[in-house]
């Protein structure tokens, strides 16, 4: 696979991986805001704590899910970029 199409996919993941962080950093400021509130009015269970704690659980899965798709794409570009430096210093080593 050429270098410009891993390039592109690499952006493609950075992309995903940063929708989900920032999607999961939003949540876990919904809940610290939700507890902070709790704590004012002291009450056994709070539906919406369980509710947004469940949510913040999926989009840290999916944030996690998205960052191992970026460090494999990342290990294929490395590789490539390895082949690609061989290939010069072969180079270099035939011509002098």
């Amino acid at each position: 696979m050429g270098t410009a199409m891993l390039e592109k996919r690499a952006m493609a993941a950075c992309l995903r991986w940063h929708t989900a962080q920032q999607n999961r950093l939003a949540i876990g400021a919904e809940l610290r805001l939700i507890r902070e509130g709790n704590k004012r009015r002291p009450v056994l269970f709070h539906a919406s704590d369980l509710d947004v704690s469940r949510r913040l659980t999926e989009a840290k899965r999916v944030e996690r899910a998205a960052l191992r798709k970026l460090a494999a794409l990342c290990s294929e570009m490395r590789a490539g970029h390895q082949q690609a430096d061989n290939a010069i210093d072969a180079f270099v080593k035939l011509t002098c």
